[in-house]
């Protein structure tokens, strides 16, 4: 902070500094797209951002070792895509090469269900659904039909959760299911809604002289079990400054696993769980795990 009057001495440590380059294709992974912005994301750093040239191609300089995520976007169509990787800085020649293909697009119908206190299901009108995919996939809200049904065009394609609550229902009741969205595909999910509680903690990182530091900006996703009903995640979380993530509305005795890589050191975290009984807040204490 500077404030009036006052003379602040700041020191700067200079280190060797890299480049980052590559070219935005699109969908069908071969065509390059000229004219896309890039943003070249790192932890702790003003994002940066360029246009590609008429060939797709694109390159940052001065970029310190570690951990880069990129993320572009054809301006035209407004497709999205990702990239993510390390840099390494050898004697010579510092370069990593990052190559983004753009996502192709698909559709989501949805259903959902709840029981009808006799055994039998039927539709949640009007229940409350939210789409929620891997970085770096936009958020999708929506309100079911009297059928309990939805459809999302546009979809990016990849792997989402399908969280849906009925808000209306005189026991609160929500539920989670996987989709994965393939390019110029229609993709059906069902969702039943149950009893839930919510997920809570904090990722850290533990040091040798056992004090923690926490961990920000990595995807956490979380998995139900039996994984054999599942072809992917069914929930995501980005932890905040302080390393904290929250997931909401995970099924009542439905154990899960919770898992996440620091894209900077390439440590990663896995951890267990349960919600036993309805309305339960589990509080969780997740580290990253050291290489060998």
């Amino acid at each position: 902070h500077v404030y009036p009057d006052q003379t602040n001495s700041v020191i700067v440590y200079l280190e060797r500094a890299g480049t980052v380059e590559g070219v935005v294709r699109a969908p069908d992974g071969v065509t390059p797209v000229p004219n896309a912005k890039i943003a070249l994301i790192i932890q702790n750093m003003p994002d940066r951002e360029l246009a590609t040239d008429t060939d797709g191609h694109f390159i940052f300089d001065l970029v310190p070792k570690g951990g880069v995520r990129l993320k572009a976007q054809d301006l035209q169509t407004g497709r999205i895509g990702a990239s993510q990787g390390t840099l390494q800085l050898p004697e010579l020649a510092p370069q990593l090469t990052l190559d983004v293909r753009l996502l192709g697009e698909g559709r989501v119908h949805g259903t959902i269900i709840e029981s009808d206190g006799s055994g039998g299901v039927v539709p949640a009108k009007n229940a409350k659904v939210v789409l929620t995919g891997e970085w770096p996939r936009p958020k999708f809200t929506v309100t079911a039909d009297f059928l309990g049904e939805f459809t999302l065009d546009g979809v990016p394609e990849g792997h989402y959760a399908c969280e849906a609550t009925d808000p209306y229902h005189p026991n609160p009741l929500a539920g989670r299911a996987d989709v994965t969205v393939g390019q110029s595909e229609l993709v059906n999910v069902t969702v039943q809604l149950g009893d839930f509680g919510t997920v809570q903690g904090t990722l850290q990182y533990l040091h040798v002289d056992g004090t923690t530091e926490p961990v920000a900006n990595v995807q956490l996703q979380l998995s139900l079990f039996p994984l054999s009903q599942y072809s992917g995640p069914t929930g995501f979380a980005l932890t905040d400054a302080q390393g904290q993530f929250t997931f909401s509305y995970v099924p009542v005795n439905r154990p899960f696993i919770i898992s996440g890589t620091d894209a900077r050191t390439g440590r990663d975290a896995i951890i267990q769980g349960r919600v036993e009984i309805k309305d339960q807040v589990v509080t969780l204490s997740m580290f990253l795990r050291a290489i060998g």
